[in-house]
């Protein structure tokens, strides 16, 4: 057992602002999650936290949770070689030889072989104990992960829901100190299942509810929020350390489907991403509705009652360029209310409108067409959009080009998610199979896209129509389930 080791903090490491919240979030939250891109310093971050608590030595103005003894850490990656290069190195070693080790040698007081092949290191603590640092790989799958315990689990890269499911199991504290699930990679896999379970919210609504959970701590009388999960994202951006001209190069030399993986921590399908452009290209921000633009509403209701309904609407700028300027999708509502949240998108009254003919078929309870529903009862001006053979591909492939040219542009605001922000997570998601095919799955509002689009030639301008009565609405407060 080592005593009294002279040490002195590695003052080449400040903590970027992202890396202090996601410090700062393991006060209230057992389960962080950082989605960030390539070089934004995730896997070294966490690395420096394991130090601390493994250590008992804390940094002077360190924001995070204070173990008060010797911890339990189980550090996991996809498989042997991954937790030799990536866990090992930087705990250990040193990713680079410019980069010092997150834990230096003197603090490790023994090393024993473990069941993975990576030997289980021993670090000294400051009350004169030692914590235990073991690994694990994914491959032997969930089983494997059985039969231990935790104070802390770190995984790194791609683990599956399963794999965190059963480590989730294994934290146990019995004595009121606070486990801590750490989940760090980067979107290699797009929307996965553990993605999906993070992915609850943007980030901006995690930062505002720590936010809230720090101000509530400071009043033991207020009883606190339990919100157990933590998600942070981080881009090139949000590194001050890496410079400008590094970035250029390695977004000269990174492939366009991988960029927005890479820079911004975007989850991407791989090849079988449809919208395979970077989203910054085809983003816009906050567009002012104008009486001389023209406008058309698309509509992908469901063929069934409390089926999901999703809609677009299309803002045609004098050049010929088409904006989504507003997104809708709810489900579990009649189609009477979706009818008014259709007709509240509208900018006037009377505009145009195009809905899926699937969609527009027999209503199960009135044998009418939803289309003349609308059209007939609820007073909208609705056509039926056109679609035959192929059309999905048709329409996707139409839409690729003007996202391409520029012609189709999505208000959206990354920094605060306000805009088409269910439309955006749609695209993102999209994706091919193994064959090449679409993936038809949560796809409403693409496809109401789809068919505005298809359907250019009946956008129209408000003075086109005899009916001026209706005010443009604000985009800001969003609309059905998602909107922002």
């Amino acid at each position: 057992m080592r005593k009294n080791i002279t040490f002195k903090f590695d003052e080449s490491f400040k903590p970027h602002a992202k890396q202090l919240r996601f410090y700062e979030a393991g006060n209230y939250h057992n389960q962080r999650f950082a989605l960030w891109g390539n070089r934004t310093g995730k896997t070294f971050g966490v690395g420096r936290e394991i130090f601390y608590h493994a250590s008992g030595m804390y940094p002077k103005d360190w924001n995070g949770y204070r173990f008060s003894r010797p911890v339990r850490v189980m550090c996991a990656t996809e498989n042997i070689d991954l937790c030799q290069k990536n866990l090992v190195s930087v705990l250990f070693k040193g990713s680079s030889a410019s980069e010092n080790p997150a834990i230096p040698d003197i603090f490790v007081t023994r090393e024993e072989p473990s069941p993975c092949k990576i030997h289980t290191r021993y670090i000294h603590h400051v009350s004169g104990g030692e914590s235990v640092i073991f690994f694990m790989s994914y491959r032997s799958g969930s089983k494997a992960m059985q039969g231990f315990q935790s104070d802390i689990v770190w995984l790194d890269e791609r683990a599956s829901f399963e794999i965190y499911n059963e480590c989730m199991m294994r934290l146990t504290s019995f004595d009121g100190e606070r486990t801590h699930m750490l989940v760090t990679t980067w979107p290699e896999g797009g929307y996965t299942d553990i993605v999906d379970y993070f992915y609850k919210g943007t980030e901006q609504d995690y930062i505002q509810e720590l936010d809230e959970v720090r101000e509530l701590s400071k009043n033991p009388r207020i009883e606190k929020p339990n919100p157990y999960i933590y998600y942070s994202h981080a881009s090139w951006d949000d590194n001050p350390y890496m410079a400008d001209g590094e970035k250029q190069i390695l977004e000269a030399s990174t492939p366009p489907h991988l960029l927005e993986a890479r820079r911004s921590g975007i989850p991407f399908f791989g090849s079988g991403n449809v919208f395979y452009m970077p989203q910054n290209s085809y983003t816009c921000g906050f567009v002012e509705l104008k009486d001389h633009y023209r406008y058309i509403l698309g509509v992908d209701p469901a063929v069934t009652e409390n089926g999901s309904w999703g809609a677009v609407l299309l803002a045609i700028d004098e050049n010929n360029i088409a904006r989504t300027v507003r997104n809708y999708q709810a489900t579990g509502i009649t189609k009477s209310q979706h009818a008014v949240n259709l007709e509240s998108m509208l900018p006037f009254a009377g505009c145009p409108i195009v809905i899926d003919p699937a969609g527009g078929g027999e209503d199960q309870r009135t044998q009418q067409g939803m289309a003349d529903f609308l059209r007939n009862e609820c007073g909208l001006n609705v056509s039926v959009a056109e679609k035959g053979k192929g059309s999905v591909e048709l329409g996707i492939n139409l839409l690729c080009e003007k996202l391409l040219n520029s012609t189709l542009q999505v208000m959206y605001n990354e920094s605060d998610h306000t805009g088409c922000s269910i439309l955006i997570d749609q695209m993102r998601r999209y994706a091919r199979d193994d064959k090449g095919l679409i993936i038809k799955k949560n796809d409403h509002v693409i496809d109401a896209m789809r068919y505005a689009i298809w359907h250019l030639d009946l956008a129209r301008q408000q003075m086109d129509l005899a009916n001026k009565g209706q005010s443009f609405y604000d985009y800001r407060s969003g609309f059905g389930v998602g909107g922002r």
